[in-house]
Order: structure tokens, then sequence, then C-alpha cells
């Protein structure tokens, strides 16, 4: 019978490392570590740390993350899950949407209350929260009652803080209700204006139909 030859075998191994004052290691029991009834394995403690050799034998970690991006579907597939078309940028490449911003760095060197401290370490939750957000806010990812956040036409299915918060503050002056058919981007040369402060717009949004508007009176000839 198989098993008892394997353990056979472990027996006079073990005897030999005795006998030169060693203790038995991994490459000793590769051919034996998964055979045997019981099996040999049971009989030693593996490593708690994370070893190709040890716990995740059949499991290339080195081309872990590359299947891992190969079965979402790519970089372009996972991107379609965030906030990357809403951003205006013609492609993924060369953006670091994790990378703190400039106020934070100065920020961080500063005398700062415990309040205002505890503020600036909320922002790179709410920054991950809002790039994700297409992902979290769905009714078969985060289940809850379908809700319109305050001031906005935008839904949020169950209560997440982080992301209400955020989505408020963008979308407050409540864009969507005033129907707007088409955004256009402007071409706009890099410099600008030099001596005024006011330039050209860098976004037109054109209305899905013509507003109503009267013609300005004056209070006297009312």
């Amino acid at each position: 019978m198989d098993s008892a030859r394997v353990w056979s075998e472990y027996s006079m191994k073990r005897k030999e490392a005795n006998a030169q004052n060693r203790r038995l290691t991994l490459e000793d029991l590769e051919d034996s570590w998964d055979r045997g009834i019981p099996r040999i394995n049971t009989l030693f403690q593996k490593d708690r740390h994370t070893r190709i050799r040890q716990g995740l034998a059949s499991l290339a970690v080195n081309n872990y993350r590359v299947d891992v991006i190969a079965a979402l579907g790519g970089v372009e597939g996972i991107l379609e899950h965030t906030l990357l078309k809403g951003t205006y940028f013609p492609t993924w490449e060369g953006l670091f949407w994790e990378k703190a911003s400039g106020f934070e760095e100065s920020m961080r060197y500063k005398k700062l209350t415990n309040a205002q401290r505890s503020g600036l370490n909320q922002i790179p939750n709410r920054r991950f929260t809002l790039w994700w957000s297409p992902t979290i806010n769905r009714a078969n990812v985060y289940v809850g009652f379908q809700v319109q956040l305050d001031l906005t036409g935008i839904f949020m299915h169950g209560k997440i803080p982080t992301l209400k918060i955020s989505l408020i503050q963008i979308f407050h002056a409540q864009l969507e209700a005033l129907q707007i058919e088409i955004v256009q981007k402007e071409t706009i040369h890099p410099r600008k204006s030099y001596k005024m402060n006011s330039s050209c717009a860098d976004i037109l949004r054109f209305s899905a139909y013509k507003w109503n508007v009267s013609r300005p009176s004056i209070v006297t000839n009312l």
C-alpha cells in the first residue's frame, strides 16, 4: 500500500536526520509531502508568512498581478467601473489618481487642530470612494433603499456617508434638473490670458430646449 511505503520512508529519513544531528527540511519530504494517510504534512506547522513553496505552491505569485488584471478585463475594463470617463482625459496612461494633491502636502506640515488633521486624513478615503462610485453605488453591490440625494438628481442605494458628501458637494447645483443636452469641451490656448483675470470657458453646456426668459424691467415701471 502506498501509504505504508510513504510512512516507512519518512521514518527512515527521520532516523537519518537524527543521526546527522539535523532537522528534516521541506526538500527532504518534497516527494511525499501530500501523500500517505494521514498526510505527511500534518506533522509539520507551516510558516505563517506567504512563500511560493509553502501555502501558495500552485500559484505563481510573480504573475498574480498580471493574471488578476487580465481576468478583470484589462486596465480599460477595470476603468469602465470608475469615474475616468467623467474626467475628460483621453487616455488613462500617466494618470495617478491616488497621488496626494499639492494642497494635502502643504497642509501636512502646518500646525493644525485635531479636527483639521482628521479632516485632512479623510481626503484619501473620499477620493477612493468617489473614484469607484460607479461600482459601489449599485443596487446589486450595496443593498438598501433607493433614495435621492438632497439638492441633486443622483440616486443612491443604501447609506454611504463618504460618497454622499462628495456627490452633494459636486452636484448640489442640480445640473441634471436643467436638462442639459450637450456638454462641449473647448480647445483652449494653454496660455489663455496673462493680463486679464477673466478668460474663455473650458466647458460649454447647451440646453435641451430654449428657456423662457422675460425682458428685464425696472421696479418703477411695474
